[in-house]
């Protein structure tokens, strides 16, 4: 089974200290995850000042289908007056279990047109070797008030002759997608510690400038095909259609 689980979380003054990860647990080759509740950072009158959420994703990677994919999307919201700057990679947790599993995972930035549709997707590297949401699409990326920004992403496994596997053997990776993003709120307070896993995730050790938070997250899970239905893929190619979201352009990167 190739499983891939990723959480979002977003922390202040271009900071990545670390914040948590979702439990996930695996059984009987499924892949189980607890998902809380967004967590947000909170000024000091109460009011969140960015939230990171995003939908949970289940996807089977099938390794007789070269480029299939699992795509989800985050958002990222403030409540802070003026357009915030930010910046988030989707990136490997260390220690990585199976670097070559991270490596052969390609990272794919989307970007919307005025109805909201994806129209192009853009490498971001590996989740071995990733490249940052503003490096993949070539302009700073920045949030306002009442303007959540919205970020597609898509991960691939465009080469699956990559990963040298005997049949059966199970993969692991985890990664998060962090975003850094700059407050000008210099009393704002982080949210409070979790308890036994549930509620706002904060920072520790942190400058009160720093504000850390973990946003809804998604896991992605993956099981490898084996005997006759792997065979079976390979002799009726055209039997599976690739996965994709909206305004999906095949594999090809914008």
């Amino acid at each position: 089974m190739d499983e891939l689980g990723t959480a979002p979380r977003a922390s202040g003054r271009w900071s990545r200290t670390p914040v948590a990860r979702w439990p996930v647990a695996v059984a009987v080759g499924l892949a189980l995850v607890a998902v809380p509740s967004s967590a947000t950072a909170r000024t000091t009158g109460g009011e969140p000042l960015v939230t990171v959420s995003g939908t949970p994703l289940v996807h089977t990677f099938d390794l007789a289908v070269p480029g299939d994919a699992a795509v989800g999307e985050w958002g990222v919201s403030t409540s802070a007056a003026s357009p915030t700057p930010f910046d988030g990679s989707l990136a490997a947790d260390e220690p990585v279990p199976d670097p070559a599993f991270a490596e052969a995972l390609v990272v794919q930035y989307g970007t919307l047109d005025g109805t909201g549709r994806v129209v192009a997707w853009h490498d971001a590297g590996t989740l071995a070797e990733p490249v940052s949401l503003s490096q993949a699409l070539g302009r700073p990326t920045t949030v306002a008030a009442g303007e959540p920004a919205r970020v597609p992403v898509r991960v691939r496994l465009p080469d699956p002759g990559a990963l040298d596997l005997a049949p059966g053997r199970s993969l692991a990776v985890t990664a998060t997608f962090t975003v850094d993003y700059l407050s000008d709120d210099t009393a704002a307070t982080p949210p409070a510690r979790p308890v036994a896993g549930h509620g706002p995730l904060a920072m520790t050790g942190a400058d009160l400038r720093l504000l850390g938070l973990l946003g809804a997250a998604g896991v992605l899970a993956g099981s490898l095909l084996r005997g006759t239905r792997t065979r079976d893929r390979r002799d009726h190619p055209a039997g599976r259609a690739g996965s994709g979201g909206a305004g999906d352009r095949g594999w090809e990167a914008g």
